[in-house]
């Protein structure tokens, strides 16, 4: 995985994006109650999500994740400890067995969320078109981190293929010289005994 320092370039995000990020804070953050129990609803429509939620507890331990997840994403320093952050939301919801689509589905309905929400507040033309830069750009980064796990357990499952698939041709290998060796001394005892007889 990339530096934090290295995906912010990428995506172009700057000091002042930082900075942003406390206005959208300001914004978003008193109706993250609201958003959280609008995701979960959302998320309930859909039977391959919706099997994560079959209980009360369940879904308000979810709630409390996502409000914990929203918050951070207005209020932390985008460096090295968030970026540590994501990626253990994205192995978690890889261990989960959560299909990556689902997460790029879930984060087009928060980004649709939001930026309906800042539509609306904003009125200033200017500010609101960098305010809604600032909000892309802080999602394709979440996005981008949490969805990198998927890819490194991809390469994960193939090392370990590979590996499991070296250790067998190995193996194979070592057993067809083992079965060559007992055949060689078979076909000599054999000899030997055919040299006896004449």
């Amino acid at each position: 995985m990339e530096s934090i320092d290295d995906i912010r370039s990428q995506f172009e995000f700057t000091d002042q994006d930082q900075e942003n990020l406390k206005l959208l804070g300001e914004i978003l953050l008193p109706m993250s109650d609201q958003f959280a129990e609008d995701f979960y609803e959302y998320l309930k429509l859909h039977p391959n999500t919706a099997e994560y939620f079959k209980t009360e507890e369940a879904i308000a331990r979810r709630k409390e994740t996502f409000n914990s997840w929203f918050n951070a994403l207005f209020t932390s320093k985008y460096d090295n400890r968030y970026l540590l952050r994501l990626q253990k939301i994205g192995k978690v919801h890889v261990k989960i067995g959560l299909e990556s689509y689902f997460v790029n589905a879930a984060m087009n309905f928060i980004r649709e969320l939001c930026r309906s929400n800042i539509a609306a507040q904003i009125k200033d033309r200017g500010l609101k078109e960098e305010i809604l830069m600032t909000l892309h750009r802080a999602l394709d980064i979440n996005l981008s981190i949490i969805t990198s796990s998927y890819q490194e357990e991809k390469i994960h499952k193939v090392f370990v293929s590979q590996k499991a698939e070296t250790y067998l041709i190995h193996l194979a290998e070592r057993l067809l010289h083992g079965l060559n060796l007992f055949l060689l001394l078979g076909l000599l005892v054999l000899a030997i005994g055919v040299v006896a007889l004449l």
